[in-house]
């Protein structure tokens, strides 16, 4: 596994452990329900996915922005 991937995986401790989140019960927070995002690319962004032990290794997946253009001409009637 590489050492940013690994980086990220330790990132949801950490978000857990810092990070206050309004209007959020934060025991009942389960740390792999963190969502640590990388990077962005275009509509998209890669968001860190664990994986399990027997199939599947940690990586990086890419997901689809649905609300960014939402955001964005929010933003523009706000101006």
């Amino acid at each position: 596994m590489c050492d940013a991937v690994t980086l990220l995986g330790e990132s949801q401790a950490a978000a857990k452990k810092n990070f206050w989140w309004p209007f959020t019960q934060h025991l009942i927070v389960l740390q792999d329900s963190v969502t640590v995002i990388d990077s962005r690319c275009g509509e998209s962004f890669a968001v860190y996915q664990p994986g399990n032990k027997r199939d599947t290794a940690a990586h990086l997946e890419m997901q689809y922005d649905a609300c960014a253009s939402w955001w964005t001409q929010v933003t523009l009637l706000l101006v």
